[in-house]
């Protein structure tokens, strides 16, 4: 079901080398951690074999989220952060489980920042994995290897469905070339076994300097359009991109990089008012105005797509309000809708095809379940352009002098950008 609900979130879901998926044996599987609880089922999506998760101590203070967590194989583990006034963890218990595991030929994941951050900032790693894995070969696993595999994850968007996934997996790096260095030095073989893996996700993922830098990338990618030539490039090699062209124009003349930073602020603060962002614009700018095609077929479409919101509707639309009502901190909204579409969407499947059967047999109600994965496809399809039209709408709302404003602004900013990056 996770990995259905995966598929249905985004867009489209890729993997780059999935070769390295293959393990050879036990392995810490090793993630940056940018959206908190789906990350985990991002790489237990890829592996066909079961996972067990480091997961943090505070999950587990209520006795059923405790049993909850347990039940799909997490072991807890407490953070430096989460003790008042700092302090080291007494995590012994939990590594020497995570041990035990990986000698009996088990396999485990770990968020290796920690802590997760809706941000394209890959945080200093926390060196757990190391000690886990190093001390269960010098341990229970004597003689034998374990592997620790990095996999890199880059989304498009963290808190709404519709983006693309696309995942980098990393070849496989095994501990015991570590060994010897680890037996006469500890501390410092696990700092560079660390330093080895991060250095080596580094390359894999979307990784600014600074959240200042963060909303520079997302400024630039709103007004400048990724080159035709590029648009065949997965999105995180792109974006990788544009942060080096930006530091290249930054070193080459701060000042006009800057000037021209500033002016995109002011106009991104002028937009908020009107519920507009520079994305929003951005998206009302290149596509235009709608067709009277486009319009007579959304009109048309209309009764098909209720048809299809019987199938979907509760599920999606329930998750979104469940999301809302909870207010949770956002980086949970896409695991709060994930989940939600898990558990409601079999329930509204089997109260849809009880009531089909009742009501037209049991022929037609086998017909329509077979008719989800088109009308899942028609569904998102036809809501995100009813979407893209109404957003069109309320620009057109707004006084005409005050959007030409907003519109030469862009248009301007937007060529000094491709001027710069070009």
């Amino acid at each position: 079901m996770a990995r259905i609900a995966l598929f249905a979130y985004f867009r489209k879901i890729t993997v780059y080398h999935p070769e390295n998926l293959v393990l050879r044996g036990p392995t810490i599987m090793l993630s940056n951690h940018p959206n908190t609880l789906i990350d985990p089922v991002v790489v237990a999506s890829l592996i066909r074999r079961p996972i067990f998760f480091l997961a943090n101590a505070g999950l587990f203070r209520k006795p059923i989220w405790a049993a909850f967590f347990r039940y799909i194989f997490c072991i807890p583990v407490t953070r430096s952060e989460d003790i008042a006034g700092g302090g080291t963890p007494d995590n012994r218990q939990a590594f020497e489980a995570s041990g035990n595991h990986l000698a009996s030929g088990g396999n485990i994941y770990v968020a290796v920042e920690g802590t997760s951050w809706m941000e394209r900032v890959l945080r200093p790693f926390k060196t757990g994995f190391a000690r886990i894995g190093l001390s269960a070969l010098e341990g229970p696993a004597r003689g034998g290897e374990i592997y620790v595999l990095p996999v890199a994850i880059n989304y498009a968007y963290y808190d709404r469905s519709g983006g693309d996934l696309q995942v980098e997996v990393a070849p496989p790096i095994p501990l015991s070339p570590y060994l010897e260095s680890y037996r006469q030095d500890p501390s410092g073989c696990i700092r560079r076994l660390t330093e080895d893996v991060r250095n080596d996700l580094v390359g894999r993922v979307i990784h600014a300097r600074d959240t200042e830098e963060e909303v520079r990338l997302k400024y630039s990618l709103a007004l400048v359009p990724v080159p035709g030539e590029n648009q065949d490039q997965p999105f995180y090699q792109v974006y990788r991109q544009y942060l080096k062209q930006l530091r290249a124009w930054e070193a080459r003349d701060d000042i006009s990089m800057h000037s021209w930073e500033r002016k995109v602020h002011d106009l991104s603060d002028q937009l908020i008012p009107f519920q507009f962002t520079l994305e929003s614009l951005s998206g009302v700018m290149r596509k235009g105005v709608p067709s009277l095609w486009e319009m007579l077929l959304i009109s048309a479409g209309l009764p098909v797509y209720v048809y299809t919101w019987c199938h979907y509707g509760p599920a999606v639309w329930g998750s979104r309000w469940l999301q809302k009502r909870l207010n949770f901190y956002p980086g949970y909204t896409s695991t709060v809708k994930i989940l939600g579409a898990i558990v409601l969407g079999p329930i509204s499947w089997i109260v849809l095809f009880s009531l089909v059967r009742e009501q037209a047999g049991a022929l037609v109600a086998w017909i329509n379940l077979l008719m989800l994965p088109w009308s899942g496809w028609y569904f998102f399809s036809y809501e995100r352009r009813v979407k893209e039209i109404a957003r069109y709408g309320r620009w057109q709302w707004i006084k005409s002098e005050k959007r030409k404003m907003f519109e030469d602004s862009f248009r301007e900013l937007a060529a000094t950008g491709e001027r710069e990056f070009g």
